[in-house]
């Protein structure tokens, strides 16, 4: 059975999102989490190839990849205009395809989406700011790719709807791990107490002190319980 940590890698560019990727952090630490990200503080003087193929080390390990997308199109990743976010996302993706894990959790400002519905309208969302962004939507989408499950894109305005969108997708951050832990750890003390506390050796107690007697005896003396435990 596993017992560590699950692991998420959390996605979307710097500039927009860093005080909201700090909430998450935090967020998901309190469910007892390992959290990932790739924080590179000016990525136009460079992060070596190492740096990248860690964070994509980091991706292809973890359980979930928790994607933000919003307006800004976010620092290039090569020559052929792909961004760092992208990229990361692609990993993701063929990480999945391949081992099925990680989860992706794709999450969208709701602003966006109103924005490319609106410019779409006038046909004028290729001239804007957001044709970046309704083209990565669709790629997460899978959008025209007969051969892929489609992938829902969760809408968010704030942060609890962040979070709420988050829990929609992933069962182990609607209650804290920790909670879960201490109450394993309880159960496992319990029974290795009572476990001692009826064990004998040659008929006798293993632990001969006068103030467990009754509690002993009282284990001793209850019938069997029967039905569905």
């Amino acid at each position: 059975m596993r017992t560590e940590r699950p692991q998420v890698f959390i996605s979307s560019t710097l500039s927009e999102f860093r005080d909201l990727r700090s909430a998450v952090r935090y967020w998901f630490e309190e469910f007892g989490f390992r959290v990932q990200t790739f924080e590179v503080s000016d990525f136009e003087h460079g992060a070596d190839a190492s740096a990248f193929e860690a964070c994509f080390k980091n991706i292809r390990e973890s359980d979930y990849y928790v994607l933000l997308i919003g307006r800004e199109r976010g620092s290039s990743f090569d020559e052929v205009g792909t961004t760092v976010t992208q990229k990361e996302y692609r990993v993701a993706y063929e990480s999945f395809t391949r081992s099925r894990r990680p989860l992706i959790v794709p999450l969208v400002r709701r602003s966006v989406l109103d924005g490319i519905e609106a410019l779409n309208s006038l046909g004028a969302v290729e001239q804007s700011e957001l044709a970046f962004a309704q083209s990565f939507i669709r790629e997460v989408r899978r959008d025209g790719d007969s051969n892929a499950p489609a992938s829902l894109t969760i809408p968010f305005s704030n942060f609890r709807e962040l979070v709420d969108g988050i829990r929609s997708a992933i069962p182990a951050a609607r209650s804290p791990l920790a909670r879960h832990a201490v109450l394993a750890t309880l159960k496992h003390e319990l029974e290795y107490n009572v476990m001692a506390l009826v064990m004998k050796h040659r008929g006798e107690p293993l632990f001969n002190t006068w103030y467990l007697h009754p509690v002993r005896e009282q284990i001793m003396t209850c019938p069997p319980k029967t039905g569905p435990v």
